[in-house]
């Protein structure tokens, strides 16, 4: 197993900040972000494009639960030419891995180190996704029920299950759409709802 190095040890000569441990690396502790209780929660329709950073909380059903997953946080790397760490922040679901040491020693050995991605030391979230319907009295007659997808990371996930009626706190964001869909979208996004906290009213079987 990769040893961790640490702020300003040898193993890092400062020429790129991916030397460097981040943070996230070190933190073992999360922050959640409540509503306040008097707030009216929106219906899925009434949650537009120009609340998109800001705090809301709406009510629905859950509808679809995927698998908890592990998502990558930190990507730490060995170079197999200097032995330094390189560590990359992730901030998406998708990103490149490095291929090349970007560390002084081998920039002044005119060597391209090949970066072996360390799976054991780098750091995963619990990941889960869920789709939030409309009620069934928040649908207009005549209307098909919206739905939105909701991100649960760290101890948030395997809080709801499908048919759980609640009520969800948390970040209104764009999510950008990859590969083919994203040439045929263009400029167009897709939102989710970054979970922050929930309420539940029913569970699924009246338990």
């Amino acid at each position: 197993m990769t040893q961790k190095a640490d702020d300003g040890n040898d193993n890092a000569d400062g020429s790129d900040p991916r030397q460097k441990m981040p943070p996230e690396i070190k933190r073992y502790y999360e922050v959640h972000i409540r509503a306040p209780s008097k707030w009216r929660p929106f219906t899925i329709r009434e949650v537009k494009a120009s609340y998109i950073g800001q705090l809301v909380r709406i009510s629905g059903i859950v509808t679809r639960c995927s698998d908890v997953k592990p998502l990558m946080q930190v990507a730490v790397y060995t170079c197999e030419e200097c032995g330094y760490e390189i560590f990359q922040d992730v901030t998406a679901r998708v990103f490149m891995p490095l291929f090349e040491c970007p560390s002084k020693l081998c920039f002044v050995n005119r060597k391209k180190g090949n970066l072996i991605l360390q799976l054991r030391a780098s750091k995963f979230l619990k990941f889960q996704e869920a789709k939030i319907q409309e009620l069934a009295e928040h649908v207009p007659k005549g209307h098909i029920p919206r739905s939105m997808t909701g991100h649960f990371r760290g101890e948030m996930t395997r809080k709801v299950a499908p048919g759980d009626v609640v009520e969800l706190s948390g970040i209104f964001l764009p999510i950008p759409y990859t590969g083919f869909r994203a040439m045929r979208a263009g400029l167009v996004a897709d939102t989710y709802l970054e979970v922050m906290s929930d309420t539940h009213f029913k569970k699924k079987y009246g338990v």
